[in-house]
């Protein structure tokens, strides 16, 4: 089978067609696209008014992901934020390998059908499995399977554009810095020149707790 990456308007019409139950059934409406330049655009994102679900499309055109989040999120906390599969794997372990196969259209309409079986609860504004979610990305962070491993890097990398943006190169290298191998050539220059200007601020790379 070959799989082709879909264009950028494909992408949105499928992900709107696949989604769209969050509007017709849970008075989610879909939110405008952080107005930054190097904001993803393959991306759609729904919200109510407890819960923010954003979809992505990741990989260069060959995956997807769905994150979950508060709305509003705790202000001297860390910030909640996780992924679909994870609760997938928790509550129907059975639907979690029909979210990878097919090309990113056949993969957002398997992660539509997975949102709607799982998570309805969290669609609600309920975030009680967040303890059960935070304990299996341990459990799987010491076997270190490629899906987290890809969900960390996406995560690294939204934090490191807005840490660039402000202008925290160290925070930069720091996120960064692990991934290095798997950059985009673009994405490389942002972390050379960071590194260059950590250098002339004087700071030291060191590594940082958490995302």
């Amino acid at each position: 089978m070959t799989i082709c990456n879909p264009t950028l308007e494909e992408f949105l019409r499928c992900a709107r067609k696949e989604f769209h139950f969050l509007i017709a059934e849970f008075a989610f409406q879909e939110q405008a696209l952080p107005g930054q330049r190097d904001v993803n655009e393959y991306q759609v994102r729904y919200v109510n008014a407890a819960t923010l679900v954003k979809v992505e499309g990741i990989n260069w055109g060959y995956g997807v992901n769905t994150l979950l989040e508060p709305r509003r999120q705790p202000i001297f906390r860390r910030e909640i934020s996780f992924p679909l599969w994870l609760i997938v794997k928790l509550r129907r372990p059975e639907l979690y390998d029909t979210l990878v196969p097919g090309d990113q259209l056949d993969q957002l309409a398997a992660h539509a059908n997975a949102l709607r079986e799982c998570a309805t609860d969290v669609l609600r504004g309920d975030f009680n499995v967040r303890a059960q979610v935070e304990r299996l990305m341990k459990q799987q962070m010491s076997t270190g399977p490629p899906e987290l491993e890809e969900w960390l890097c996406s995560k690294a990398m939204d934090c490191a554009n807005e840490a660039f943006r402000s202008k925290d190169y160290r925070k930069v290298v720091a996120l960064l810095g692990p991934y290095e191998k798997r950059l985009s050539p673009a994405q490389r220059l942002k972390l050379e020149y960071a590194k260059k200007k950590s250098i002339g601020d004087g700071n030291a790379f060191e590594p940082l707790d958490g995302l």
